[in-house]
């Protein structure tokens, strides 16, 4: 992630306190070189030669509210202090999320190889492996999906290896585009096609579960079009929201119905499971 010569600007922003959808949408509308999740603290990292960067982002801090420290950490070996601080992730016996420079581990039924990079879904994050077990819970063999705002391509790694038979995975970032084709390649997927587009680009598209791990504002923004994405029937689930915002979704949905949710009982994430609605065909 990091090399050994550059020194970075390590913009601190405390968990306590901190309404974690304004700071998730405030990183996603900058361009951060990357991110850590920290046990009291979210890490923000921007090369001490971008210095724009830094009063931009500093700038929609302060006037979001959003308390934070700024300091320059000097050069040091990134690499090996990014993956000794990364560990595997085990969702009960169904997933085992690794990065290349772990070793394998046998008695899950899936395992899933993620290099940890700028994109988001390392498998860490509760919306994340909530939506992993929600996926559990649908039929997938031979579907098609469309994995929107794919960030890492974990979600349509796994929906592949559930038995898709077809994935789009979709983002509007290009580092996004670029990691979820590595991982496509690491994990031997032969489904998934990759685009730089968002929900209001793809033309002429449908499919039967659309998967959409992002953010409230892009979501209640998109669902217009990710309402017709889908077929009448189709599935859709839904994370990056928190449990204060769930009504918000509800009403911006009009042609879905709530079918199911899972709440991550550490944080106030949620993921929501809606069906698009079918609409009988009037005949004279």
């Amino acid at each position: 992630m990091f090399d050994n010569i550059t020194p970075w600007w390590v913009i601190s922003v405390p968990k306590q306190g901190t309404p974690e959808d304004k700071l998730d949408l405030l990183t996603y509308t900058h361009q951060l070189a990357g991110s850590e999740e920290r046990e009291s603290a979210w890490l923000f990292y921007i090369p001490e030669s971008e210095s724009q960067s830094l009063e931009k982002f500093e700038k929609s801090l302060k006037e979001a509210g959003i308390p934070y420290e700024t300091k320059l950490q000097q050069p040091e070996n990134w690499n090996k202090k990014w993956e000794d601080s990364i560990k595997p992730v085990e969702i009960g016996t169904s997933w085992y999320i690794r990065a290349p420079f772990h070793p394998e581990k046998p008695g899950f039924e899936n395992t899933l190889i993620i290099e940890p990079k700028m994109a988001f879904g390392t498998g860490h994050h509760p919306t994340t492996q909530m939506m992993l077990k929600m996926m559990e819970r649908l039929d997938l063999q031979l579907k098609r999906v469309c994995d929107l705002g794919c960030g890492s391509g974990i979600l349509s790694i796994a929906a592949e290896k559930l038995g898709a038979a077809h994935v789009t995975a979709i983002d509007h970032d290009p580092i996004c585009t670029e990691n979820t084709r590595a991982n496509v390649r690491a994990n031997n997927c032969s489904a998934i096609e990759v685009k730089r587009e968002t929900a209001g680009t793809l033309e002429d598209l449908r499919y039967d579960i659309v998967l959409a791990n992002i953010n409230l504002n892009v979501l209640t923004d998109q669902m217009h079009n990710i309402e017709t994405m889908l077929v009448p029937g189709g599935d859709l689930l839904l994370s990056g929201i928190l449990r204060k915002d769930r009504e918000k979704i509800l009403d911006a949905t009009e042609e879905l119905n709530y079918i199911d949710s899972l709440e991550d009982n550490d944080t106030d994430w949620i993921c929501l499971h809606l069906r698009k609605k079918i609409i009988p065909i009037k005949t004279p």
